[in-house]
């Protein structure tokens, strides 16, 4: 519903939906077009890259990187295929059912992305709260994060339908002819614009980013050795400066000065809303771990350097399991060389942050991990009647709600491989193998000590047996392949 640019109609809701020439347009979709590509690329990409490893995807703060790097992506690859068959056409392609699903996809964009940033205000709020009482942060789970997402993904959805449906509100229409948004039509349908559907959209989630940000960043002035925190609050602030800012033009041409400002102005406003994604990409990939795991993926010494100089690097304190790690690193596990050096340095300055200290060296420590993390059920371990081996493939990846018990222990017999010997009691005959005795006695007196401690650690500790996950070197690192042998043992301290 625009109209041609000879139109004798002046006022503000004519001005808003009057389109310039066909030919003026085709140059303005076809840049969009290159942008928009480069844009949910790039998007696409960080999601997969996170996804695909499984020591980023574990991380929450990693899951809200996706989760703001979607609605951009969503954006970007429907908005490219839309300029793309205006620009192929030379004329606006699809008419008003086209219209209509341009409107959703940028709407959900956009208000899912702003309340996303309002959800990772919050969070890094409560981590420079708890940072600035030497409280442990609880990260949230990831049901927590999936909760937040959809409830998100949701909301922003429904405000996306409105311009679609029969409300009274904003429709959707061809804002100059570029490109379909909620427009004002008629009195009643500003007044919701501006009373109800941009707050919605937008004044809501920058207050409470606004308050969020203000909150965390008072506290990260009072405590200035906070420094992993800030790292976290910068990256994400930053994020939010540029969503805000590279978007204003665009609600600045289109809603507020809809018809005043010359076409060319508007189309440069929506340039910058697509350079917002690649702008966002590579914020996303200052993010130390991100960056730390494309450097190892594109550079063939990436992650050897990594570890060489990462005490120049932040590290962020969100990660899933860190209280368990940060407890190894305090209970006397040794620490990499590079820790050692780093901690003979900082002891001789006047103020010792012991917190961040620690927390670094635990981040060193996990960057040594070669082969993931296995553990063995607890009902798997009781079933098996004897201490397992790693052969007896009772073993399996980590898992999310796992509650670990590490099992230290000494092997009990001669590192000998007898197998040939009988077997001479039901220990023995429990594994396949017959190389249990460097483990374990003829009859399995550490198999019953241990079965007893699980049993009495979970009663006082009031654990789930179902949750109840054990590591133990002799089931848990490859006994018989040594260059996976070599990779569990290397790995010893990240876990």
């Amino acid at each position: 519903d625009t109209l041609p640019p000879d139109t004798a109609l002046l006022d503000r809701w004519s001005r808003m939906r009057t389109r310039p020439a066909d030919s003026e347009l085709v140059t303005y979709w076809g840049i969009w077009f290159l942008t928009a590509v480069v844009s949910g690329a790039a998007n696409l990409f960080i999601i997969i890259l996170i996804r695909a490893k499984p020591h980023l995807w574990n991380k929450p703060f990693n899951k809200y990187v996706v989760s703001l790097a979607f609605p951009d992506s969503v954006f970007s690859t429907c908005c490219a295929v839309t300029c793309g068959l205006h620009f192929m056409h030379g004329t606006w392609y699809g008419g008003t059912v086209h219209c209509d699903i341009q409107t959703v996809y940028a709407m959900f964009g956009v208000t899912a992305s702003i309340w996303m940033n309002a959800v990772v205000a919050r969070q890094i709020y409560r981590l420079a709260d708890a940072a600035a009482r030497q409280q442990e942060y609880a990260p949230p789970t990831s049901r927590d994060v999936m909760k937040h997402v959809l409830g998100v993904y949701t909301f922003a959805m429904v405000i996306a339908l409105l311009p679609i449906s029969t409300w009274p509100g904003p429709k959707a229409n061809a804002g100059l002819g570029l490109a379909c948004l909620p427009l004002e039509a008629d009195m009643q349908s500003t007044i919701l614009m501006w009373t109800l559907y941009l707050p919605c959209v937008l004044v809501v989630p920058v207050i409470l980013v606004a308050c969020y940000f203000f909150g965390a960043y008072r506290l990260l002035l009072r405590h200035q050795a906070m420094k992993d925190t800030r790292a976290v609050f910068i990256v994400f602030a930053r994020l939010f400066f540029v969503l805000l800012f590279m978007w204003l033009p665009t609600g600045l041409c289109l809603w507020i000065l809809g018809g005043v400002v010359p076409v060319s102005l508007a189309w440069a406003g929506g340039i910058l809303s697509h350079v917002q994604g690649i702008f966002s990409v590579f914020l996303y990939i200052r993010k130390d771990d991100i960056r730390s795991e494309l450097r190892s993926m594109f550079c063939s010494q990436g992650r050897r350097a990594n570890d060489n100089n990462n005490k120049n690097s932040r590290v962020f304190p969100e990660d899933e399991g860190a209280q368990a790690a940060s407890a190894s690193a305090r209970d006397g596990m040794p620490v990499p060389s590079s820790s050692s050096s780093f901690l003979r340095a900082t002891a001789s300055s006047s103020v010792l942050d012991y917190a961040s200290l620690r927390v670094q060296a635990v981040e060193e420590m996990r960057l040594t991990e070669r082969t993931p993390m296995l553990v063995v059920s607890y009902r798997d371990f009781v079933a098996h009647g004897s201490v397992p081996r790693s052969s007896d493939r009772l073993q399996r990846p980590l898992g999310e709600g796992d509650i670990t018990v590490f099992v230290s222990h000494r092997w009990w017999g001669p590192l000998i491989h007898a197998p040939f010997r009988r077997a001479s009691s039901f220990c023995d005959a429990a594994s396949s193998y017959d190389w249990n005795g460097h483990v374990d006695t003829d009859k399995c007196h550490k198999f019953q000590i241990l079965c007893r401690g699980l049993r009495k650690l979970a009663e006082k500790h009031g654990l789930d047996l179902e949750k109840l996950a054990i590591w133990m070197d002799f089931a848990c690192i490859e006994q018989d392949i040594p260059e996976l042998k070599l990779a569990g043992v290397e790995s010893l301290l990240s876990y």
